[in-house]
């Protein structure tokens, strides 16, 4: 389970902050997302999300501190989205209930403001709503255009409010109060899709039933499944299994867990912001990204999987057939350049693979060749960090030597890898890269296949083929 809003970051915790986190790992808590409440907050919760793998965090201001939004405030937002745990903008929102902390008008601003930035960096939204039902639909209808994800936490018990947050395609969140012996959730509970739906804590306030009036804790969120599970009369499990689905759709958290559970460090702490191309001298500060790349010379090995689909163009009572080779070497080399931005690499590759495998259903065959020459941007979102997630594509030149006749033709290759930074001072920089790239011929060759030995009968296919080829690399970087 995922408590999607949990304030753990507060001073509520500072005593016991380890404590809570292995309580809420014992309660079967897979993650948390603390969505950020004021600037002056904002260290020490990237201290705590760089400490802890489990959680996640939202960047924002909250409308209590809507009269502290300024340019500065907007730049940091910014800065601290780039961060590979930053899931979302927010909390923000209205508050009317509290509208001395900020005046409505403050609030309004600052809530379109931070949608415009959400909006701009496509993340989604972590919404705030007491006493503003009306002026908060009516600013969220204003900048839906089908592409912005909100979710309304702590949602309340109004029926008429999760109609509108339904036809506007957003999430909603429940937390301890749908527990209290006078919540008049029911109604809402029922009514909640299942798809659209996830569970918070919103610590540490609001502990559910049977801890009210003690300091709420992410380790109580599965009471709020309970009862949810209750009003739905559905399987406590099925309930729990389906809002940490929606969590993680919603906060595309699946796509940064395999990552992000690798990194051995980041350097988003507090002043370790690196966005230039410069070495740090100091032997504290060398380790720390971003890592210099201009040319890097290297060379992989893997394997190469190759399917072929054949067509039989002659005899159309032949069915189609996919013929697939497996476990062929594949060699190569690569000149990488990084000189154009920490997020993007430019890459040549050249891979060799020969298949001798092909003359076990075609004897007296000679070996298919097939060399590929591939043109990639790696697309680095997590640059700062030692060890990078990225996805490869780009054009590819794929010459074929079939049974001694060249079939070469353009292509397009894909991947996704990990490269594994390791600095040497004085020296530069080795990369070791782990990836799985494919290659696809993008039209049909024709040619001849033997499908009788003796006689000899043939026949005319049109063949087109894929590569799918896992690999490591060793790249080397000198510094100039």
């Amino acid at each position: 389970m995922i408590d999607t809003h949990a304030h753990i970051d507060t001073e509520a915790f500072a005593e016991d902050i380890d404590e809570v986190i292995a309580r809420a790992r014992a309660a079967g808590v897979e993650h948390i997302i603390i969505p950020a409440i004021e600037p002056n907050g904002y260290d020490n919760l990237i201290e705590l999300v760089d400490k802890y793998d489990m959680l996640y965090f939202g960047i924002g201001v909250h409308p209590h501190s809507a009269d502290k939004f300024d340019d500065n405030v907007e730049q940091r937002i910014r800065e601290l989205a780039k961060h590979p745990k930053c899931v979302a903008i927010g909390e923000m929102g209205l508050d009317y209930y509290y509208n001395e902390l900020s005046a409505a008008d403050v609030q309004k601003r600052v809530f379109r403001r931070q949608i415009e930035i959400a909006k701009e960096l496509g993340k989604p939204i972590i919404v705030h709503n007491r006493d503003s039902d009306e002026d908060l639909i009516e600013i969220l209808k204003e900048y839906q255009d089908g592409n912005l994800k909100a979710v309304l936490h702590c949602f309340p018990e109004s029926k008429e409010l999760l109609e509108k947050a339904m036809d506007l395609g957003f999430n909603v969140s429940f937390t301890g109060n749908i527990t209290f012996k006078k919540s008049e959730h029911k109604e809402v509970l029922e009514l909640v899709p299942l798809d659209r739906f996830m569970i918070e804590t919103d610590s540490p306030y609001m502990a559910p039933v049977p801890n009210r009036g003690k300091r709420n804790e992410p380790s109580f969120v599965k009471e709020i499944a309970k009862k949810i599970s209750e009003v739905k009369n559905m399987n406590y499990e099925n309930i729990l299994e389906q809002s940490t689905k929606n969590a993680k759709s919603f906060f595309k958290i699946m796509m940064l867990v395999l990552g992000i559970a690798l990194f051995t460090q980041t350097s988003y702490a507090q002043d370790d912001y690196r966005y230039n191309d410069e070495y740090i001298e100091e032997e504290a500060d060398y380790e720390k990204a971003p890592y210099p790349k201009f040319i890097g010379i290297g060379g992989f090995a893997g394997t190469n999987t190759i399917v072929e689909s054949q067509v039989f163009i002659e005899d159309s009572n032949v069915p189609d057939k996919n013929i697939s080779y497996e476990g062929i070497s594949s060699l190569g080399g690569t000149i990488t350049f990084g000189g154009l931005a920490d997020y993007l690499l430019l890459q040549v590759g050249y891979a060799y693979s020969k298949n001798t495998k092909v003359q076990e259903t075609s004897p007296g065959s000679l070996p298919n060749i097939h060399q590929l020459i591939e043109l990639s941007s790696l697309w680095i979102p997590n640059p700062h960090n030692k060890i990078n997630v990225f996805g490869a594509i780009g054009p590819s030149y794929i010459m074929n030597s079939i049974n001694g006749v060249d079939n070469s033709q353009i292509g397009l290759n894909a991947g996704v890898g990990f490269i594994f930074n390791v600095p040497i001072k004085g020296a530069g920089l080795l990369n070791f890269t782990a990836e799985w790239r494919l290659n696809f011929e993008l039209s049909a060759i024709e040619r001849e296949i033997e499908v009788q030995a003796n006689p000899v009968v043939t026949t005319t296919i049109e063949s087109k083929s894929f590569y799918s080829i896992p690999r490591l690399n060793l790249i080397f970087y000198p510094e100039f």
